[in-house]
C-alpha cells in the first residue's frame, strides 16, 4: 500500500471509530469516499475490535497530517502512552482535541491547562472542572 493510501485508510478508520472527529476528516474530499466505504456496511463494532485497528491508530499518531493526529487525539480508547505525545504536538488543533478528551490522563490535562494557546488551555481547564464537579456538568 502506498503512503497516500495508507494515510487515507488511517483517517477513514479513525473517523469511523470516533464520529465526533468525522468533520475534521471530511475536510479532505478524497476521504469522504473512504469513510463512506468503511461505514456503509454497518460493521463499525467489528472493525473497532479488529487487532489491526490499534496499530493503525498508533501509526496515525505519527502522521505528518494534523487532521489525522487531531482525529485520533479525541479517541477515548487511546493507549495511555499516546496522550503525552499528542499533548506536545506542534498543532494547536491536536492539543485541543486531547484537552477535550474525557479519557485523557489528569497529568496531561494539567500540562495542557498551561498551554500558551487559549483554545487549548480553556479546553483543558474545562475538562478538569468537569471532572472535579461532575454533577454540575451533568445533563
Amino acid at each position: 500500500m502506498n503512503d497516500r493510501s495508507e494515510v487515507r485508510s488511517q483517517v477513514a478508520l479513525a473517523a469511523l471509530l470516533d464520529t465526533d472527529c468525522l468533520e475534521l476528516a471530511m475536510l479532505d474530499a478524497e476521504l469522504v469516499a473512504d469513510a463512506a466505504l468503511w461505514s456503509s456496511d454497518g460493521n463499525s463494532e467489528v472493525l473497532a475490535s479488529h487487532p489491526f485497528v490499534n496499530r493503525l491508530v498508533v501509526a496515525a499518531v505519527m502522521s505528518p497530517r494534523p487532521q489525522v493526529r487531531a482525529t485520533v487525539a479525541a479517541r477515548p480508547d487511546l493507549d495511555a502512552t499516546l496522550y503525552p505525545m499528542l499533548a506536545s504536538d506542534e498543532e494547536q488543533s491536536v492539543r485541543a482535541r486531547v484537552a477535550g478528551n474525557h479519557a485523557a490522563p489528569h497529568a496531561v490535562l494539567d500540562h495542557l491547562a498551561h498551554d500558551p494557546v487559549p483554545l487549548v488551555r480553556d479546553a483543558a481547564v474545562s475538562e478538569l472542572r468537569r471532572r472535579a464537579y461532575p454533577t454540575a456538568h451533568a445533563s
